[in-house]
């Protein structure tokens, strides 16, 4: 994960994109078995929601 070098803090945008990514990712997943999808839709999920809670630190 890629850090703001003045603040030292995360990029916030960055793990709502990720989130998003691993949604699409654990849909693919949903015809092979019930476990990866679980997993990876909620690892998106859970990076989503921290991004989104965090948007106002987002750069314009």
């Amino acid at each position: 994960m890629e850090l703001d070098k003045k603040t030292k803090e995360p990029k916030y945008q960055g793990l709502f994109i990720a989130g998003m990514c691993f949604i699409g990712a654990g849909s693919i997943f949903v015809t092979t078995g019930m476990i990866p999808f679980i997993c990876l839709v909620g690892m998106g999920f859970c990076f989503m929601g921290i991004g989104f809670v965090n948007r106002h630190k987002w750069k314009r």
